[in-house]
């Protein structure tokens, strides 16, 4: 029986629904609870008590990683088709993966908003999809039943590329319970998942500030390369595009790159190492400029560790595509600290939900997600005189930790 159904210890759960696919009797079913996270619910009426659902559990029986290369490979790394680093939240790693796997008919998986932006795992089988999946989401993304539609895929011998949390990509192949060589999978450098709830409360509140009804939404802007959120919002039967600002003036990057909203086992999670679970890890080279000082990252700048032959070959594979500029792991932590260590659980994380409840996302915009006002007004002018948005980011974290 799963541990954390019996005693609530939430932190032993990353919402990864492993165990419901993996149950043959459809005994475990997926609820939110009150913070709009998901966890298992086991009817014992039907359980069969076969342990499948243990056996597949990421987080109470974590995946071992060991590298089959020696020494990893890190690198920074964009694309050479500018276009496509436009449509990208960093260097464009993603899709030219994406497209290797679409040009032999395989099948691309990542996270994407439906209509009424709930953030879930989808599938998609052309390059024409592949722009739902493009671009950074800060909240955490519902796998429905995607396990098991990868795993009927890889069977009939189609490629497959799997993208998400580090937590996800471990669930997946705990419930592969095998190695597939069709499967390709990136993890990302994951700074933890708030919950659907608290952005749609963020969301209402975004609509009612701009008196409109949003009609699309983008969480990085690559004018800069820094955090910004963009939405487009239909307002008296016409469309406007409205900026949420940078980090320090949009309450939801404030709190989430803070870590006040993140799921409780992100706090311990125990893929937040060197020792990575997919294939190829993505993520932002922030402070890249450090290291490649003439580099041009203005559209953004990936950082790739292969951590596997499967990931060795695929670059390989790509070559012709990509700048590569050779890195290392100890360079690429510096500012990626989720590479390496979970985020630290802030005192504010232990309200954030109940107060959520008790007044409203704008009360918490007005209180608990304002950065202070010194700080603020440093930024605006480090943004006016520099426009060097990763070196601002990394100021603010040391700040902020002060």
């Amino acid at each position: 029986m799963l541990q954390y159904i019996d005693t609530q210890k939430k932190e032993l759960c990353c919402g990864c629904r492993a165990c419901e696919q993996i149950c043959h009797v459809h005994a475990i079913i997926m609820k939110e609870d009150e913070e709009g996270f998901l966890y298992p619910h086991l009817n014992m009426n039907l359980c069969t008590q076969c342990g499948l659902c243990e056996k597949v559990c990421p987080i109470s029986e974590p995946i071992p990683v060991s590298s089959e290369i020696a020494n990893m490979q890190v690198y920074a790394a964009m694309t050479r088709d500018v276009e496509l680093r436009k449509k990208s939240s960093s260097g464009g790693l993603f899709s030219e993966i994406a497209s290797v796997i679409l040009h032999v008919e395989g099948g691309v998986y990542g996270a994407a908003f439906d209509r009424e932006f709930r953030l879930k795992h989808v599938g998609v089988f052309s390059e024409k999809e592949l722009d739902r999946l493009r671009g950074s989401k800060y909240l955490q993304s519902d796998t429905g039943t995607t396990f098991s539609q990868v795993r009927d895929l890889l069977r009939q011998g189609k490629s497959v590329y799997y993208t998400g949390t580090p937590c996800q990509i471990a669930g997946l192949k705990k419930f592969l319970r095998r190695e597939y060589e069709n499967l390709f999978t990136s993890d990302l450098a994951c700074h933890g998942v708030p919950s659907q709830k608290i952005f749609f409360a963020y969301k209402d509140y975004l609509e009612h500030k701009n008196v409109g009804r949003i009609s699309s939404f983008n969480f990085r802007d690559l004018d800069g390369w820094g955090p910004a959120i963009n939405i487009r919002l239909e307002r008296r039967n016409k469309t406007v595009v409205v900026a949420d600002s940078y980090y320090l003036f949009s309450p939801y990057l404030y709190a989430f790159l803070n870590g006040y909203l993140n799921r409780p086992v992100c706090y311990s999670c125990p893929y937040a190492r060197s020792g990575r679970v997919g294939d190829i890890t993505l993520a932002d080279f922030w402070g890249v400029r450090r290291f490649f000082p003439s580099l041009d990252v203005k559209k953004g700048v990936s950082l790739i560790l292969v951590n596997t032959e499967k990931g060795r070959k695929m670059l390989e594979s790509m070559n012709n595509n990509l700048d590569l500029m050779p890195s290392c792991f100890e360079d690429a932590v510096l500012e990626n600290w989720n590479l390496a260590h979970p985020t630290v659980r802030p005192p504010q994380r232990d309200t954030v939900y109940v107060n959520l409840d008790k007044y409203s996302f704008e009360h918490l915009a007005k209180n608990e997600f304002r950065c202070p006002h010194k700080l603020r007004i440093y930024a605006r002018r480090f943004i006016v005189a520099t426009l060097d948005y990763l070196h601002l980011k990394e100021l603010i974290r040391q700040i902020v930790r002060r």
